[in-house]
């Protein structure tokens, strides 16, 4: 595992969550907001990846918070370090303020422990889904060494009663910098056991005090795991 805090200043920028009125779709479901995120060509390695893409303006309610165990790689689209299987450190989700009328939503997140600690908060994203089934989209903006770099998270998923249901998650790098993975270039990773359950506030801090976490951490997420080359 590679120790995540001797990189650079990592700035993490809510997306511009604006509008007053339910969002338009395009054919493939998908808000313009998204498609501002994530270019035609980058959409296309996303589901190449694998990860269902659960499109629509009418998504369930998902505020709540979700533990995602065991965290297995399932494939890379690049000659990866890790193989399929190799199982990543759990997470912690938090979805919080959703809103259909805008398909925004606010996540946070933490996973890892000491070094290798990922932790995000306040994320704006956008959010689509029919149904029990929705997607979230989050753009990462953040600095490698100095460098610049773009990458968007996918969240999929089924809500049910008590968690979410065939959790998916892509990792896909938008705008490369030296040293991290290329354009393009992304991982889906799955809850091995296809049930992520939903936990309560209780829970959580006793999850926090096991990884000796304080639940009013403010560090910036890294996702350095996930993006170095």
């Amino acid at each position: 595992m590679k120790c995540f805090w001797k990189f650079s200043l990592l700035l993490v920028f809510g997306l511009t969550l604006s509008g007053c009125s339910k969002k338009e779709t395009i054919d493939d479901g998908l808000t313009q907001d998204i498609h501002n995120i994530i270019p035609d060509d980058i959409l296309a390695k996303i589901y190449d990846l694998g990860i269902e893409i659960n499109g629509g303006n009418n998504p369930p309610n998902i505020e709540g918070i979700y533990l995602v165990s065991p965290n297995i790689l399932v494939m890379s689209n690049f000659d990866d370090s890790f193989q399929p299987g190799y199982r990543f450190a759990d997470y912690q989700y938090t979805f919080s303020d959703q809103n259909n009328s805008k398909q925004t939503v606010v996540c946070n997140y933490n996973g890892g422990n000491g070094s290798d600690l990922d932790v995000g908060s306040g994320l704006g994203a956008f959010i689509t889904g029919e149904g029990n089934k929705f997607s979230v989209f989050i753009e990462v903006r953040g600095t490698l060494n100095g460098a610049p770099y773009k990458s968007v998270d996918i969240y999929s998923g089924e809500i049910e009663t008590g968690g979410i249901r065939n959790w998916q998650k892509v990792l896909i790098m938008t705008q490369e910098a030296p040293n991290t993975i290329k354009t393009g270039q992304g991982r889906l990773t799955i809850d091995q056991d296809r049930f992520s359950g939903k936990i309560t506030v209780q829970q959580r801090q006793h999850l926090q005090n096991i990884l000796d976490l304080p639940c009013d951490v403010q560090l910036l997420p890294t996702a350095v795991q996930s993006v170095i080359n």
